[in-house]
């Protein structure tokens, strides 16, 4: 779904075509769990062709611990592709 802002007030609110406005928090926290979840299949592709591919469990941790990385940061690494 594409995303777009909405000036309201004095604040901006992030809203889906058609739908209601998302926190930009909310937002922020949908766009790093993505990416996360990107670079923890691109990680776990290439240690499986090595034959070192971790568990679901140390995946999902991994992935827990780049969305704080994420979220910790600036924002450059969030919104880059």
């Amino acid at each position: 779904m594409c995303a777009r802002l909405q000036v309201a007030g004095s604040g901006i609110a992030a809203t889906t075509l058609g739908g209601s406005a998302v926190d930009p928090e909310e937002l922020r926290f949908r766009e790093a769990r993505r990416k996360a979840c990107i670079l923890g299949k691109l990680t776990q592709g290439t240690m499986g062709f090595e034959a070192q591919a971790v568990s679901a469990k140390m995946l999902a941790q991994l992935d827990e611990e780049t969305v704080a990385k994420l979220l910790a940061d600036k924002g450059r690494k969030l919104w880059s592709d």
